[in-house]
C-alpha cells in the first residue's frame, strides 16, 4: 500500500499541473473543444493507468521478496484487488478534475456519503472472511457501486453535454486492451526467472510489451497522434 500511495503522490502531481489548462478552456474555449480535451485526458489516463496497473501485477511481488523478503508476500488475490482498485481508483482522475472545473459539486452531494457508507458496510463484511482481500474487494466494489456509473453520468449530461454511452464503451475498450497486455505481459515475466536480474527483466518486459500493444491497437486514434505531436514537439527543444 505505500507503493500505491508513493504512486498516487505521482498522479495527483501530474493532473494537478494539468487542471490550471483544464479550467482555462473551460472558461474560454468552445463546447466542442471542451469535450475533444476530455477525451483527450481520459485516453491518456487509460493508457497510463492500464500500464502502470500491469506493472504493479507483474512488479509487486519480485520488489517486495527482493526487499523483504517472501515472509512479506500477500496472497495473490490481494494483490489483484489492489492493482484493480489503482486502476478503478486513477480512472476517476480525469472525471472528478474536469467535476471540479466545471464545478459541478452540488450534483454529487449524495454521492460521497454513499460510497463511504457502503464502502465500511463491504469492507468490514468481507474482511471477516477473507482478511485483506476482503477489505480490497469491499472498496472494489463499492466504487463500482457508486461513484462507477454516477460520476460520468452527471458529468456528460449536465457538464460536457454528450451521450454518457460513448464513455463506457471506450472504458470497457480500454479495460480489454489492458487486460490483454497484461496477459501477455504476466505470461513472459513468469518466465524472467527470480532475483535481481529476473526482476531487472521483468521491469524491461513490463515497460516495453504493453506499451508496444497499445500502440498497436490505438495507432489510428486521434488522441494517439496528438499526443505524439507533443511528444515530437518536446524532443525538438531538448535537442
Amino acid at each position: 500500500m505505500m507503493i500505491r500511495g508513493f504512486l498516487n503522490v505521482f498522479i495527483n502531481a501530474l493532473f494537478d499541473s494539468i487542471t490550471p489548462a483544464l479550467g482555462n478552456l473551460t472558461v474560454t474555449g468552445p463546447e466542442e473543444q471542451k469535450q475533444r480535451a476530455f477525451c483527450r485526458l481520459n485516453f491518456f489516463s487509460a493508457w497510463l493507468f492500464g500500464w502502470m496497473g500491469i506493472c504493479l501485477v507483474c512488479l509487486y511481488d519480485p520488489f517486495i521478496d527482493i526487499w523483504l523478503g517472501k515472509g512479506y508476500l500477500l496472497p495473490r488475490p490481494a494483490v489483484l484487488l489492489i492493482a484493480a482498485n489503482f486502476y478503478v481508483g486513477s480512472m476517476r482522475i480525469p472525471l472528478n478534475n474536469t467535476k471540479g472545473v466545471l464545478g459541478l459539486f452540488w450534483d454529487y452531494r449524495y454521492k460521497s456519503v454513499g460510497e463511504a457508507a457502503l464502502n465500511l458496510v463491504l469492507s468490514v463484511a468481507l474482511a471477516q472472511r477473507w482478511g485483506v482481500a476482503g477489505i480490497m474487494a469491499g472498496t472494489l466494489a463499492s466504487t463500482l457501486a457508486v461513484p462507477f456509473w454516477c460520476e460520468p453520468v452527471v458529468l456528460y449530461r449536465r457538464g460536457l453535454h454528450m451521450p454518457v454511452k460513448g464513455y463506457f464503451l471506450g472504458y470497457f475498450t480500454h479495460l480489454a486492451a489492458t487486460l490483454a497486455a497484461g496477459g501477455v505481459t504476466w505470461w513472459m515475466c513468469s518466465r524472467a526467472g527470480g532475483g535481481f536480474g529476473g526482476f531487472l527483466v521483468k521491469c524491461l518486459l513490463c515497460g516495453a510489451i504493453p506499451n508496444g500493444i497499445y500502440l498497436g491497437i490505438y495507432r489510428q486514434r486521434e488522441e494517439l497522434a496528438f499526443f505524439l505531436a507533443i511528444a515530437k514537439r518536446v524532443v525538438r527543444k531538448i535537442r
